[in-house]
């Protein structure tokens, strides 16, 4: 009752996001249980979308089924060399780096007969983890590889901190290591790195990883096979359930695209919905040394419907949603001008209980908050309270809602993605203000369901 309508979701749990693109067709890998032993051990899933929006599952492209990684196939990332798809992912028996390679059509994937490709982490450092392969090609005319670790300081397992390995190869089959490529203290960024993600995004770099808490980034310069961040650690996401995501540079459309795991909140979910994945993103560099993260433009497709388009002043008396009712929708309000007091905007209420989820936005303090203390009904769901501080002298709030995925754009700066639990029929909206007038420009949209 819970599933995400638009999103993508699959037969069984879901994990991580690998995205990749060949032929006119984009193509995002995952993490899931091996299906054919029925056991807990990850294998890649797959599917494939000619547009974003429809996505065809396909069987499983790789499983745990050899004795270095009969622990499971961990996350990695794909690329693709003359026509073939290449799948650089972590074997776990221990952990170690493997490749499996797939046809023209990414039907079919055949490990490397000599696998592992790195059997060994390096000698002369004190490591925990090592995982998570990120391959590219660079100016060089190099493929790199970088692995998350966390490092350990003087002191028996003491942790100083997250690092980047980086390796090196001309073939793709044999790799040399190179070294340390960026490490951070247990301060400036965790404990230890997974999933890294590397991209050029115009002037500068930017290197992602997941430190087992909110996703953050650096931009910076990459040379020589070390990266010099020009920033001090960002977060990428200000929700509670944006994990694991990958990074593709989509030169057909001259963008870079985000992809993302969304988890569940709260064991109760995680047991019956097993996570999906984040609408695709697009991501640049603006002035300030600051990202922009915008929908990928091929969600325009999802709208079926536009409900409201037009400038309105949000009153205390009147509720302009009134007339519609739906659980998956999209939603754009712009606030010019100097506006003062506070909104409420709540959707997913239901009109014979409390049940609602609340987004209130307050222009005198500069703060935005999604409140979810009253979304659920049911017991095992975590569904704390999200507040972040962004400026409200010129706001646009950008949200798509998907019967229990949340994901808000705000200013296309600052993004907040989460889940919320309500009942099928909770789909009432109210858009009210406590108190001033406030204009603002409203667009809303129902949305199709794609699968």
């Amino acid at each position: 009752m819970y599933r995400p309508k638009f999103h993508i979701t699959t037969k069984s749990f879901l994990q991580n996001s690998m995205l990749t693109f060949y032929n006119k067709e984009y193509h995002i890998f995952f993490l899931t249980p091996d299906r054919l032993r029925e056991t807990n051990y990850h294998a890649w899933g797959h599917v494939r979308s000619k547009d974003l929006i429809n996505w065809k599952e396909e069987t499983i492209a790789i499983n745990p089924d050899k004795e270095y990684d009969k622990y499971g196939c961990w996350n990695g990332s794909v690329i693709v060399s003359n026509d073939i798809p290449y799948l650089f992912y972590t074997g776990i028996n221990p952990e170690s780096q493997c490749l499996a390679v797939g046809d023209k059509n990414f039907k079919n994937f055949e490990k490397y007969e000599q696998n592992p490709i790195i059997k060994n982490r390096p000698e002369e450092l004190n490591i925990t983890g090592f995982r998570d392969p990120f391959v590219w090609l660079d100016k060089d005319n190099k493929w790199k590889m970088i692995l998350g670790c966390g490092i350990h300081g003087i002191i028996g397992t003491h942790y100083s901190g997250g690092g980047i390995l980086i390796y090196e190869s001309t073939n793709l089959y044999s790799w040399e290591y190179k070294g340390v490529m960026f490490k951070r203290s247990l301060a400036e960024g965790g404990f230890y790195f997974e999933t890294p993600n590397f991209a050029n995004i115009g002037e500068l770099d930017i290197l992602m990883v997941s430190p087992n808490s909110p996703v953050i980034y650096w931009l910076g310069e990459f040379s020589n096979n070390n990266f010099e961040s020009k920033t001090s650690a960002k977060r990428l996401d200000f929700g509670d359930c944006f994990y694991a995501p990958s990074i593709f540079k989509d030169n057909l459309q001259n963008r870079t695209l985000l992809s993302g795991w969304i988890t569940e909140a709260g064991e109760n979910h995680r047991q019956k919905n097993f996570g999906c994945i984040a609408i695709p993103k697009e991501i640049s560099l603006i002035e300030n040394l600051k990202l922009k993260i915008v929908p990928a433009h091929e969600l325009k497709n999802l709208r079926s419907e536009c409900i409201i388009n037009k400038k309105i002043i949000i009153g205390s008396k009147k509720n302009y949603l009134k007339n519609f009712e739906s659980n998956t929708f999209e939603i754009q309000l712009s606030f010019n001008g100097n506006n003062k007091g506070k909104i409420n905007f709540n959707f997913c209420k239901n009109p014979k209980t409390d049940e609602k989820t609340t987004i209130l936005i307050d222009f005198n303090n500069n703060k935005f908050e999604l409140n979810r203390s009253l979304s659920s009904k049911k017991e095992g769901s975590d569904l704390s309270l999200i507040e972040t501080k962004i400026s409200t002298s010129k706001l646009m709030v950008h949200m798509f809602v998907d019967v229990s995925v949340i994901e808000i754009f705000l200013n296309y700066e600052r993004v907040i993605t989460s889940r919320i639990y309500p009942s099928p029929n909770s789909k009432k909206l109210e858009l009210f203000s406590l108190n001033d007038n406030i204009e603002a420009d409203i667009k809303l949209w129902d949305l199709v369901r794609y699968k």
